[in-house]
């Protein structure tokens, strides 16, 4: 009887070891957003957060904290957008900005 639990606990020990090394199905590519937006009203923005390229993503990422009562939405907005340049240069004080693309090393 003793072996028979033996065996099940080895055969989930090894499946368990051969699936962690198996690769993500996004091909290593592990980013926050998967679809962007190009238009934002920024009167419903509560904050915007900056992201850098990583290992992970090779994007730049911006997501939006969106302004929405009780219930808090995020959206990833396209960092190309003259908006979103406006942000980054400061030249928008009405909106929180936590920029992790300077905390690059």
């Amino acid at each position: 009887m003793e072996s028979k639990y033996l065996t099940i606990l080895c055969v989930l020990l090894i499946s368990a070891a051969l699936t962690e090394g198996f690769a993500y199905p996004h091909q290593g590519q592990r980013c926050l957003c998967e679809k962007t937006v190009k238009k934002l009203k920024l009167k419903k923005v509560s904050q915007i957060e900056l992201f850098p390229k990583s290992a992970t993503c090779s994007n730049i990422e911006v997501l939006a904290t969106m302004k929405s009562g009780k219930k808090k939405s995020i959206i990833c907005i396209d960092p190309n957008i003259k908006l979103v340049k406006e942000i980054i240069a400061g030249k928008k004080k009405n909106v929180k900005v936590i920029n992790h693309l300077s905390k690059q090393g």
